[in-house]
């Protein structure tokens, strides 16, 4: 259902938006500000967070799900890139969110990687797969999580049915990752410390 609505307002943005700009308008409105229509200035603002020409390339009939040199997606970038309110919109218009980059991560693994809090929530609701794995390691979005100490967003993952038990590639789970954070020792103190609180977390579940 999610999808499927996802769609019909991109195919609403498609044909005019729900303000009124036509998709010759909103090209129009590129060109005025210097921005050519295609994909590179596309990404470009997605990854620097300008909201208006991301809703001006959605509106123009920019598709949401146009790949980059990496594999990687407009949809990824916001989210690495921690652009909230841009991955709702690109979301909105229908951007898919199990597309993998080339080296296997979604938009939610990226999201993880840079501590984006909000947008995994974001991914989650919107209900982004929680078990895909990367191709150089078998990590899943919950291993990456452990793996740096990042508590709040393992207890998001957990609590929306996260494999807390899923093996990767040299089979170790998301809690093994964690210990091996918490004594790992190019980590700081405080880093190790947060894996440490979530090996507490696991072995509370």
């Amino acid at each position: 259902m999610r999808l499927l609505s996802g769609l019909l307002v991109g195919l609403v943005l498609g044909c005019g938006g729900d303000d009124g700009v036509s998709p010759r308008a909103a090209r129009s409105e590129l060109a005025d500000l210097g921005i050519a229509y295609t994909p590179e200035a596309f990404f470009r603002a997605a990854y620097e967070g300008d909201l208006t020409v991301v809703k001006l390339f959605v509106q123009a009939g920019m598709p949401v799900n146009a790949r980059g040199e990496y594999g990687d997606t407009a949809l990824m970038r916001a989210a690495g890139e921690g652009h909230l309110a841009i991955v709702k919109v690109l979301v909105g218009a229908g951007a898919y969110l199990e597309v993998r980059d080339n080296w296997g991560a979604t938009a939610l693994m990226r999201a993880v990687g840079e501590g984006r809090l909000a947008i995994v929530q974001e991914l989650v609701d919107a209900g982004a797969n929680l078990e895909v794995r990367n191709r150089s390691s078998g990590w899943t979005a919950l291993h990456r999580a452990a793996l740096e100490g990042r508590l709040a967003i393992v207890k998001v993952l957990v609590d929306a049915g996260a494999d807390v038990n899923a093996r990767d590639g040299d089979g170790d789970t998301p809690r093994d990752l964690a210990v091996y954070g918490s004594t790992f020792s190019l980590y700081s103190d405080a880093t190790r410390a947060r894996c440490l609180a979530v090996v507490e977390y696991f072995d509370s579940l």
